[in-house]
C-alpha cells in the first residue's frame, strides 16, 4: 500500500498510522542521497464488514466484496444499500463466489474447529453466518435495508493495510535531523483512483474506511 524511498520513523513499526504516539528517535544525519527511478501501482482492495469488523481470511486479510457479491451485483446492491429512499422494495444480496473467496470459506468451514496452526483469526460474521449464507442456507441474511448492520469497507490493500502512496522521503517522529545534498527525482505512481463503493466520507453510515486513515493524507 506504500512504497517508500527512504523513512525515518521513532522507535517502533509504521505500518497503520504515521506517527501514532509520542515516541522519538534522535540525531539522523543525511547526506549525499539520492532518491530515484521509484515506480508504484497500489491495488485497493474493497472489503465488506458487518457491525464495523470487515469480513477477512485466515491471514486477516480482507475478502475482496467484488469476489463475493460479483461485479453485475455488486453495483445495484450498493445503490440499494446506500439509498435515503426507506420506501425502496429489499433486494437480498446473493453469494456470487470466485476461486478465491470460495477457498477461503471452505478452509474456515473445514478448519474452525483448532486455530492453532491458523495465521491469523478470520471473520465470516458474527456467528459466522457470513459462511451459512454464502452455502445458500440463509439466502436473506444480507438485506438493503439493514443499512446499519452491513456496508462496504474501502481504502486498503490485501493485506488490510492502508492506501499511503509513494513517498520518496518520510520523516516522523525525529529530534535532530541534518540534511545535506538531498536529490530526488523520477517518481511515478500509478495508483488508480480508488473506489466509491462506501459513499462519500463525510457520511460514514454510508460505509467504512480503513480505521488508520488520517487527514490530511488520505481522505477516502
Amino acid at each position: 500500500a506504500v512504497l517508500y524511498g527512504l523513512y525515518l520513523n521513532y522507535p517502533s513499526a509504521g505500518i497503520f498510522g504515521w506517527h501514532v504516539n509520542d515516541q522519538t528517535s534522535t540525531n539522523a544525519v543525511l547526506e549525499n542521497i539520492y532518491i530515484h527511478d521509484l515506480r508504484h501501482k497500489g491495488i485497493e482492495v474493497v472489503g465488506f464488514q458487518e457491525g464495523g469488523r470487515v469480513v477477512c481470511n485466515g491471514f486477516n486479510g480482507p475478502i475482496p466484496a467484488k469476489d463475493m457479491f460479483g461485479e453485475p451485483q455488486i453495483i445495484e446492491f450498493q445503490e440499494r444499500l446506500y439509498s435515503d429512499d426507506e420506501d425502496e422494495q429489499e433486494i437480498y444480496a446473493k453469494y456470487e463466489g470466485s476461486i478465491i473467496s470460495d477457498i477461503h470459506i471452505a478452509m474456515y468451514y473445514f478448519g474452525r474447529d483448532d486455530f492453532d496452526n491458523w495465521a491469523g483469526i478470520p471473520f465470516y460474521g458474527y456467528g459466522d453466518k457470513i459462511v451459512d449464507w454464502a452455502m445458500g442456507k440463509m439466502p436473506q441474511y444480507i438485506g438493503s435495508n439493514q443499512r446499519h448492520d452491513f456496508g462496504f469497507y474501502c481504502n486498503e490493500d490485501a493485506m488490510f493495510h492502508p492506501a499511503k502512496g509513494l513517498l520518496a522521503l518520510k520523516i516522523s517522529g525525529i529530534d535532530g535531523i541534518k540534511m545535506k545534498n538531498i536529490r530526488i527525482e523520477n517518481l511515478q505512481d500509478e495508483t488508480p483512483i480508488g473506489s466509491n463503493l462506501c459513499g462519500e466520507i463525510t457520511q460514514p453510515q454510508h460505509g467504512l474506511y480503513h480505521f488508520a486513515q488520517q487527514l490530511p493524507y488520505q481522505i477516502g
